[in-house]
């Protein structure tokens, strides 16, 4: 138990550490990174719900081709067998 007295309390350190945890390393991220210059007039609006959908079909066309599929597939199911020996 860690000297907690329940699972709720254990859960709401956990969170407020990794909260912690990111702001600290996010600090020297915002701080030193540049953020890339702002072009006006460039391009027209595009709508970003069309254009994610866009990117998703683009990225998921090619799997159902992808010769490693099979093998991918048959891994999954394998590993998540209750046959499987610990």
């Amino acid at each position: 138990k860690f000297g907690m007295p329940d699972v709720a309390f254990a859960l709401r350190v956990s969170f407020l550490s990794v909260s912690v945890w990111w702001g600290l390393f996010s600090i020297p991220l915002f701080r030193r990174v540049p953020e890339p210059p702002v072009t006006e007039g460039t391009s027209p609006a595009i709508n970003p719900v069309k254009a994610g959908i866009s990117r998703l079909t683009t990225t998921f066309r090619p799997i159902p081709s992808s010769p490693a599929l099979p093998g991918l597939c048959f891994s999954a199911s394998s590993a998540n067998s209750p046959a499987r020996a610990a």
